[in-house]
C-alpha cells in the first residue's frame, strides 16, 4: 500500500501561530483544469470499478463462466467410425471383405451434473476473488485519498510559512541595514526562508506522487488534492465474518469438494459405448450387428487427481481458520491503535496547541519589550510548527488505520 511519507525532523520557525486561526473544512471539491476533484465516496466508486486488479478480476470471472459451456453439453461423446477391409490372398474367392463399426460413447452415471456443479463452484470462487479485489482496491484508495489530503495540507502550510518567512527575512535585512537588528538575526531569518523553500518543493513532489497513485486506482487524472484537510471516516466494525478473504477460502473449499465429486463419479463409472457394425462377407452378402462396449474402472480411477482435490480442500479450510484468527487479532490491534491516535489528536487540539500559541505570544511580547532577542521567538514558533506537523502525521496515521480496518472487514462506514 502506498502510504509512505517523509517525517519532518528539522526545526521550524516563522509565525506558525497564524496558521491555527484557520479552521478545517471538509468535503471541498475545487475545480482543476475543468475537472472537479471527486469526493471520497466517488473515489471509492471509481476504484471499485477501474482499479487494475479489479479489471483483471472481471476477466477471470468471464473466463470461469466460459467453462459452463462445456459442462452443459449433452452426456454424449463424439461418434467413432471404424472401417476395415480385408483382401483374401488365396482360395477361389477374390472378393474384398469390408466391416465397419460405429461407436457411440455416452455417460450413464450423471457425470454431467457433477461437471456443471464444479463449473459453478469455480465461477463462485472467481466472483469472491473479484469482490476481494474490489474491497482491497477501495481500501487502498481510502488510504491514498487520506495521504493526498494530508500532504496537500502540508503543502499549503509550508507555502503560507514561506510567504511569512520571506516577509520576515526582508524585514530583518532592512532592520540590519538600519542598525536596528543584529547580523545573527538577519541570517537566522534567511536560513528559515531557505528551509521552507526546500520543504515546499519536497511536499509538492509527495503530493504529485500521491495524485498519480490515486489516478492509477481510479483511472482518472488529477492535478490537485481536495481543498481542505479531511479526517478519516468512522468505520464501525466489530467482527471479521464479512472479510472478503474468508469468503474466498470458503468458496475454494467448496470448489475442490465439487471437483472431488466429479472425479469420483467419473472414476467409479466406466465408459459405456453402443456399437453398430455392418459390412459384407466374402460372397458379398451384407452383415449387420450391434453391441455394447464397457471400460471397467479397475486401474485408472483418477486417484491422484482426487487426492489432490481433497488436499486442496483441506488447505482452503485451514487457510480460512488461520486467516480468521489473524484477522481477529489485527482488528483488535487496529481498533486499539486508532482509539489512541484519536485521543492524541484531541490532546493536541485541546491542550498542546493553545499552550504553544500562548508561548509564542509571550516570546513576542518579551522581544518587543527588549528583554530578549529573536532566538526565543523562533524557538517558540518552532514548537508550534512541530505540533502542527505532528498533528498532520497523526491524521495521516488515522487514515492509514482506517484503510487497514476497511481491508480487514470489507466495511467503509
Amino acid at each position: 500500500m502506498f502510504l509512505a511519507i517523509a517525517q519532518w525532523r528539522i526545526p521550524f520557525a516563522v509565525f506558525l501561530v497564524l496558521i491555527f486561526c484557520a479552521s478545517t473544512v471538509q468535503g471541498a471539491e475545487p475545480e482543476i483544469d475543468g475537472v472537479s476533484i471527486p469526493s471520497l465516496s466517488r473515489v471509492l466508486e471509481r476504484a471499485r470499478a477501474h482499479a487494475p486488479s479489479v479489471v483483471l478480476g472481471r476477466a477471470d470471472v468471464a473466463t470461469a463462466r466460459s467453462t459452463l459451456l462445456g459442462a452443459r453439453l449433452p452426456p454424449l461423446g463424439n461418434p467413432y467410425l471404424e472401417v476395415v477391409g480385408v483382401a483374401p490372398t488365396a482360395g477361389a474367392s477374390r472378393t474384398l471383405t469390408v466391416d465397419g463399426t460405429l461407436w457411440l460413447p455416452f455417460e450413464v452415471a450423471g457425470q454431467r451434473g457433477t461437471r456443471v456443479a464444479e463449473a459453478r463452484a469455480l465461477i463462485d470462487v472467481r466472483e469472491h476473488q473479484l469482490s476481494e479485489r474490489e474491497m482491497a482496491s477501495q481500501a487502498e484508495a481510502l488510504g491514498v485519498y487520506g495521504y493526498v489530503s494530508v500532504v496537500a495540507e502540508r503543502v499549503r502550510l509550508f507555502e503560507q510559512l514561506l510567504d511569512v518567512s520571506r516577509a520576515e527575512a526582508t524585514s530583518y535585512e532592512a532592520r540590519f541595514k538600519a542598525g536596528d537588528a543584529t547580523l545573527r538575526d538577519a541570517r537566522l531569518a534567511e536560513l528559515e526562508l531557505a528551509r521552507y523553500r526546500v520543504f515546499v518543493e519536497e511536499s509538492r513532489a509527495d503530493l504529485g506522487r500521491g495524485l498519480s497513485e490515486l489516478g492509477r486506482l481510479t483511472g482518472d487524472v488529477y492535478a490537485q488534492a481536495p481543498g481542505a484537510l479531511e479526517r478519516a471516516p468512522l468505520i464501525e466494525a466489530s467482527d471479521i465474518e464479512g472479510a472478503p478473504s474468508l469468503a474466498v477460502s470458503r468458496a475454494q473449499a467448496a470448489y475442490y469438494s465439487r471437483a472431488k465429486d466429479r472425479l469420483r463419479r467419473e472414476g467409479e463409472s466406466g465408459s459405456l459405448s453402443l456399437m453398430l457394425t455392418g459390412g459384407r462377407d466374402a460372397l458379398g452378402a451384407p452383415r449387420l450387428g450391434g453391441g455394447v462396449a464397457y471400460a471397467f474402472p479397475v486401474v485408472q480411477r483418477y486417484q491422484g487427481e482426487a487426492a489432490r482435490a481433497d488436499a486442496e480442500r483441506a488447505r482452503a479450510l485451514t487457510e480460512e481458520q488461520t486467516n480468521r484468527r489473524v484477522l481477529r487479532s489485527r482488528l483488535r490491534a487496529v481498533k486499539d491503535e486508532l482509539r489512541e491516535v484519536r485521543r492524541a489528536l484531541d490532546v493536541l487540539a485541546g491542550e498542546a496547541e493553545p499552550a504553544a500559541a500562548a508561548a509564542v505570544e509571550a516570546a513576542i511580547d518579551m522581544q518587543r519589550a527588549g528583554k530578549s532577542d529573536l532566538f526565543p521567538v523562533l524557538t517558540s514558533r518552532r514548537e508550534v510548527g512541530l505540533l502542527r506537523l505532528r498533528e498532520l502525521d497523526l491524521v495521516l496515521r488515522e487514515w492509514t488505520l482506517a484503510s487497514e480496518l476497511a481491508q480487514i472487514t470489507g466495511r467503509f462506514g
